[in-house]
């Protein structure tokens, strides 16, 4: 029999990736690019839809080519982007405006107008927290501030839904991406209740027809086959969230699962096989991979950007260069190592994105290092980070079910002392995976069970899913790092208020500052 081929692709907000997986999920080529946004005031984030889909068209191209695999054996593609935003299309399929991304804060003030016996009841539909990023606010926004723009779209996608149409024609979007904001939980149907706390009863038509991720959406059209080389034809099933993605590459699928990505966010998922009984909990609740399954999501800000923050002004090296990138997290783990669990009392809160949204919700939450004294150094502050990072995951979790291992996964993972400590911080085993495109593999395993590679995920899941390294937790430096995690909490509750006036001091709305925390 000929090889088979699934083609993978990950649109994500800073890279856009296409990856060749074979029959047994190993990735046997791929090909990458940069994406640009925009930032036309300083809090607003936006995406040229046009130019993501000949990027990748182009990319799609060259993978094939580079590859030297005849296009037909390509049975399948899986497809998983960045999630929430807003994607609006019009009656002839054309974007309306750039795409405004998750991490948009334009809609934040809107929010605060909104009562709390509103937000209440919005969380009790759609068991999430409303956020200035989520589709629903996003419309909510448009429709205060640029209706007209709102009243020429006929669809609001997401990333993946919009590279999806431009490879099939075809509309569709996916219960995982509608759960993050617009989600009757209960009944897994579009809320429009939900619509109506918001105000915007008279947006609902725009969502996309939902369907599960690994159904066949649509077949590649003969346009985007001239295009991408791709053969006409050729299934391209729904997809899903590239959060959801990522818990189903690293192989959680049982009830209590937990997987934790770091990447530009600090994602945490753990897997339930049934809702919680109320919706009070931190974070998200969202739709699984399958019908009748359920992710706890607690995304954090609290991600890569502090390494590249680290890399960039401590040491002078550029994480974006993969070789300096090895270079960095070599150089780094040995000097983190040697530093004694705490950092002398350093601590570091990691919202160098400015702003968080979980496992806590302030829009001014900055990043800040506490305790330097005469005697810190460089090292110091590194395992800071590193520990900054490690106390928000366990801020995302500790409260959660309990934990029977955490799978890590993202871009940090590729240090080797990070998951110690975090094993340490969190007092459980986490394992890292072969392989590093887990996001990816994910849609893979959809696809795979679309085109009947395999019979089911779980399959799935044990043929191509394997341990590279496991770390157990040193019981003594998880006693030492829950002491210390009671004065990380305590720090960033006390400066809920500070973070507030910083704001209102560069907005210079406030001449005259005064504390009263």
């Amino acid at each position: 029999m000929d090889p088979r081929y699934i083609l993978a692709i990950d649109a994500g907000t800073t890279k856009l990736k296409v990856i060749l997986f074979d029959e047994n999920g190993s990735a046997v080529d791929s090909a990458v690019t940069h994406v640009d946004y925009m930032q036309p005031e300083a809090d607003w984030f936006e995406m040229d839809m046009n130019h993501l889909w000949e990027k990748l068209e182009t990319l799609v191209k060259e993978l094939l080519i580079h590859s030297n695999i005849h296009p037909a054996s390509v049975i399948s593609i899986g497809i998983t982007g960045q999630g929430e935003g807003c994607w609006l299309v019009d009656g002839d399929f054309q974007p309306v405006r750039n795409a405004i991304l998750w991490l948009d804060k334009r809609a934040a003030s809107d929010l605060k107008n909104l009562q709390d016996d509103v937000l209440q009841a919005y969380k009790n539909i759609s068991f999430s927290s409303l956020v200035p990023g989520a589709t629903i606010a996003l419309l909510k926004w448009l429709d205060m501030h640029e209706p007209l723009a709102l009243n020429r779209a006929a669809y609001c996608l997401s990333c993946k839904d919009w590279l999806r149409y431009k490879l099939t024609g075809a509309i569709r979007s996916d219960f995982s991406d509608a759960s993050t904001s617009m989600l009757d939980l209960q009944t897994a149907q579009i809320s429009a209740e939900v619509f109506e706390l918001i105000g915007i009863q008279h947006r609902q038509s725009l969502v996309a027809p939902l369907s599960y991720g690994s159904e066949v959406a649509g077949l590649v059209s003969k346009e985007a086959s001239f295009l991408t080389g791709l053969v006409e034809g050729t299934p391209v099933i729904t997809g899903v969230l590239d959060i959801v993605a990522n818990a189903l590459g690293c192989g959680a699928i049982g009830e209590g699962d937990v997987s934790v990505t770091i990447g530009t966010t600090c994602s945490s998922q753990v897997i339930l096989n049934k809702l919680p009984g109320n919706a009070s909990q931190v974070g998200s609740v969202l739709c699984g991979a399958t019908e009748n399954q359920y992710i706890h999501m607690v995304g954090s800000m609290a991600g890569t950007p502090n390494m590249d923050w680290l890399a960039r002004e401590l040491y002078g090296i550029d994480l974006h260069d993969k070789e300096k990138a090895t270079n960095f997290f070599t150089l780094v783990d040995k000097e983190i190592k040697a530093v004694e669990v705490g950092a002398k009392g350093v601590v570091y809160h990691p919202y160098i994105m400015t702003g968080e949204r979980a496992p806590f919700y302030n829009p001014y939450a900055v990043a800040q290092f506490f305790g330097i004294h005469s005697k810190t150094t460089k090292e110091h502050l590194s395992r800071a980070v590193y520990e900054g990072i490690a106390f928000s995951i366990k801020d995302c979790l500790h409260l959660n079910i309990e934990k029977k291992r955490i799978i890590l996964s993202g871009g940090a993972s590729n240090s080797e002392i990070l998951p110690q400590i975090v094993a340490d911080c969190l007092g459980v085993e986490v394992v890292k995976l072969v392989g590093k495109e887990q996001t990816a593999k994910g849609v893979f395993m959809l696809a795979a069970v679309q085109s009947g590679i395999v019979n089911s995920l779980e399959e799935a899941i044990h043929k191509t899913t394997h341990i590279a390294a496991s770390f157990q937790p040193n019981m003594e430096n998880h006693r030492r790092y829950n002491e210390l995690f009671h004065l990380y909490k305590n720090l960033r509750k006390m400066n809920a208020r500070n973070w507030e006036l910083r704001h209102r001091f560069l907005q210079g709305t406030n001449s005259r500052l005064e504390e009263r925390v």
